[in-house]
């Protein structure tokens, strides 16, 4: 909630005061301007750090179909993105202007894929709750006439980089919209990925409930599974320990490989830890219940 109210604080200024450039500061002073939304490109992270435009009901009635045209931006003086940037990466070529803003002619729809316009994004989200909230942009637009946008990922928090260029990866993303008709209002969206984090604190739980399982599956040990009677608190011969800590290890890792729990991403390493010591505490529970 804090850094919603920031950010709100950072364009409401720009907004309210210089409504004839609705435009936010470029920290990185290398603003590309194409014929219908702006950005601000950030070098070191090979993406845009925002995209700003209008988005109008009349713009909205168009019938220009997605072409895919994904292409480097020529308009970048330092060079932008290219395509083997996100081959076999595992992320989406995420829009920050969306293709489906852009359907009244076939210029304005190819301007929006230029890579200097997308930002890695994991699958699920891209086609998913980001998806949702574009549709959700366009129906105000509907509603309101004339509303403008920023938005862009959070780059300061990054899951790491891809390809040659080394891509930044946000973990977050954020939408600003700004209503110009009427009573003016704004709202702003932060996005995580909270899938993930979910994925991290039962990838910690998955893994760790490997160990005592593995262990006494081998060494021959009746130990407590879900597949005792009573669950939890009977024992299960070593080959049922075995076989458990196997399916626990292999969901284990994916989970982890969809969670991405990265050095640099502290809040999923934390809950990754938070997993660890939650099926801990249920383990030892298990172990000090079981019969003697």
């Amino acid at each position: 909630m804090k850094r919603l109210l920031l950010l709100q604080l950072i364009f409401l200024p720009v907004f309210l005061f210089g409504q004839c450039d609705l435009l936010p500061t470029s920290t990185t002073h290398e603003i590309i301007k194409h014929s219908y939304y702006t950005l601000s490109y950030s070098k070191r992270d090979e993406q845009a750090e925002w995209v700003s435009y209008l988005l109008t009901r009349s713009m909205l009635t168009g019938q220009s179909e997605r072409g895919n045209n994904f292409r480097p931006d020529p308009s970048v003086p330092s060079g932008s993105a290219q395509l083997v940037d996100y081959k076999n990466s595992g992320y989406d070529r995420g829009h920050l202007c969306p293709a489906g803003d852009m359907t009244f002619n076939a210029e304005a729809m190819s301007e929006t894929f230029f890579l200097s316009n997308m930002s890695p994004q994991v699958p699920a989200f891209n086609r998913g709750i980001w998806k949702n909230l574009e549709t959700l942009v366009r129906e105000w637009a509907e509603e309101d006439d004339s509303i403008f946008i920023v938005t862009g990922g959070i780059l300061r928090e990054s899951k790491g980089t891809i390809g040659p260029d080394r891509v930044t990866v946000p973990s977050r993303f954020y939408k600003v919209i700004y209503d110009l008709t009427g009573e003016k209002k704004m709202i702003a969206f932060i996005l995580p990925k909270w899938y993930h984090y979910i994925a991290a604190f039962f990838a910690g739980a998955f893994l760790t409930n490997f160990v005592p399982h593995f262990v006494n599956g081998i060494s021959g040990n009746f130990f407590p599974s879900p597949f005792s009677n009573p669950p939890g608190r009977g024992l299960s011969t070593p080959l049922t320990n075995g076989l458990w800590a196997l399916f626990n290890l292999f969901i284990g890792y994916l989970l982890f490989r969809v969670s991405r729990t990265h050095a640099k991403n502290k809040l999923s390493l934390i809950i990754f830890f938070a997993g660890i010591i939650w099926i801990s505490i249920m383990s030892s529970i298990a172990f000090m219940n079981r019969p003697r």
